[in-house]
């Protein structure tokens, strides 16, 4: 029977819409589950283009480094729904993130960039799977890259290339061409590239922990 099964089970193997519940049966919680309700579009937008983020540190940068993921359903082929909530796990690469709900709005997501000398960087394949509260449901994925913290010119490494291009902002000449201002803040405040950034690339480049 399909969502029928005993609430507490997980079904998150069944196939979307799996309408929060896992089905009775030899295929509840597969891939090969049946359905409920009819699939539907699910749109992911985050607050940056750009597909990256760095790594933080505990108080150099917060949780700053994070992407804002709104996650939307543009239109439902199933009446009567009247609230959705979504859910974001990982489904492979090597990108370490903390992934964690806005806590009031559940379509609402923040991919949080892992700690320096603690997380892996690299990409992280995502998978977005959103279910409504009567029938249907469905699923997006994305791939956010994880940037080492430093790493301002996106070579894999934090060299003295980068400590250049933090130096010559600072000195109001041009960096080279391709670097952003997101690049540059390392510490993630949004604000002007300062001190505090300039810190954090000479800690790395020393082999010092960034605090």
């Amino acid at each position: 029977m399909i969502d029928a099964g005993e609430p507490s089970l997980p079904y998150d193997m069944e196939p979307a819409p799996a309408n929060g519940r896992v089905n009775i049966g030899a295929y509840g919680n597969t891939n090969v589950a049946s359905m409920s309700g009819l699939p539907f579009d699910v749109v992911l937008v985050p607050d940056t283009d750009s597909g990256w983020v760095y790594q933080n540190a505990p108080a150099s940068t917060g949780n700053r480094h994070h992407i804002v993921l709104a996650v939307q359903v543009p239109s439902d082929p199933n009446s009567g729904n009247s609230a959705y909530w979504s859910q974001v796990t990982k489904t492979g690469g090597a990108g370490d993130l903390l992934l964690t709900p806005d806590g009031v709005d559940p379509m609402l997501w923040y991919l949080i960039g892992s700690q320096h000398g603690v997380g892996a960087t690299g990409f992280a394949d995502l998978k977005v799977k959103v279910l409504a509260d009567l029938a249907g449901g469905g699923v997006n994925t994305m791939t956010v890259k994880v940037r080492l913290l430093g790493d301002v010119n996106d070579d894999g490494d934090v060299t003295g290339a980068d400590q250049l291009e933090i130096n010559r902002e600072l000195n109001d000449l041009s960096v080279s061409p391709g670097i952003e201002f997101r690049d540059l803040d390392l510490t993630g405040d949004g604000l002007d590239v300062t001190g505090a950034d300039q810190l954090i690339v000479n800690r790395i480049v020393n082999d010092l922990p960034v605090e």
